[in-house]
C-alpha cells in the first residue's frame, strides 16, 4: 500500500533554506542559478510530513536542473486552500528549458505500478515524477505541471496542519554530502524498494 505520512511539527523556513542549500552542491546545480521565493501568506510554523515533502522536491528540483537551459531554476512556495481545507500549501518548481517532455509528464496520469515498470525499462526517465506523484496522493494532495513556453512549471499542493506548543527544527545537513559508499537495501514490497532505492540515488 502507499506510504503513511508521518506528520510532525516544523518551522517551514528553516527546512527550505536547508534544503535550498543542499539543492545547489549537486553536480547538476552547476552554473546554473537557484532561486527560493516564500509568500508572507505561508505560516512560519505547521505540521506535516517534511520528509516526505523535501523528497517530492528533490525529485522536481533534479528533474528541472536536468532541463533548464541556463535561465535558473525557480522554487515558489505559497499557501494554499487544498480540497477546501483551510490550511495548505503549494510549491512551484519553475525551469527554463524545452519544457517538459510529453512521456516524461504523462506519468502524472498513470497508476504508478504502470508509470514504474514502464520507465524502469526506459532507464529511469520520468521515474522521479512517478515516485512524486505516489508520495503527494499518499499525502491526499494533487500534483500537476504546465509547459509555459519558456520552461516548464511543475506544482503540488498538499494539506498541512497548525503546529502544537512546540516545535521541530528541520536539521540542516552538509552542503558537502560523504563521498559515496555501498549499500544493501532490503525491502520486501516492490513499491517501497523502487523509493528506497531512488532516494539512496540522490
Amino acid at each position: 500500500g502507499p506510504p503513511t505520512p508521518r506528520p510532525a511539527d516544523i518551522e517551514i523556513g528553516p527546512a527550505l533554506e536547508a534544503f535550498w542549500a543542499m539543492a545547489g552542491v549537486g553536480p547538476g546545480a552547476r552554473g546554473i542559478e537557484l532561486s527560493l521565493e516564500m509568500s508572507r501568506r505561508v505560516p512560519s510554523r505547521l505540521r506535516t510530513d517534511w520528509a516526505m515533502t523535501r523528497q517530492v522536491l528533490t525529485n522536481l528540483v533534479s528533474n528541472a536542473l536536468r532541463h533548464d537551459a541556463g535561465g535558473g531554476v525557480r522554487l515558489v512556495v505559497d499557501a494554499a486552500a487544498v480540497d477546501g481545507a483551510g490550511r495548505g500549501l503549494r510549491f512551484e518548481v519553475i525551469d527554463h528549458g524545452g519544457g517538459l517532455p510529453e512521456d516524461e509528464a504523462a506519468v502524472l496520469h498513470r497508476p504508478f505500478e504502470e508509470a514504474t515498470a514502464r520507465h524502469t525499462l526506459e532507464g529511469g526517465a520520468g521515474l522521479g515524477l512517478a515516485i512524486s506523484r505516489y508520495l503527494v496522493h499518499s499525502m491526499s494532495g494533487r500534483i500537476g505541471y504546465e509547459n509555459t513556453g519558456t520552461g516548464a512549471r511543475v506544482w503540488f499542493e498538499i494539506p498541512v496542519a497548525a503546529a502544537s506548543a512546540t516545535v521541530t527544527v528541520a536539521p540542516a545537513r552538509s552542503p558537502h554530502p560523504p563521498a559515496g559508499g555501498r549499500c544493501l537495501l532490503v525491502d520486501d514490497d516492490r513499491i517501497g524498494a523502487i523509493i528506497s532505492a531512488h532516494q539512496l540515488e540522490r
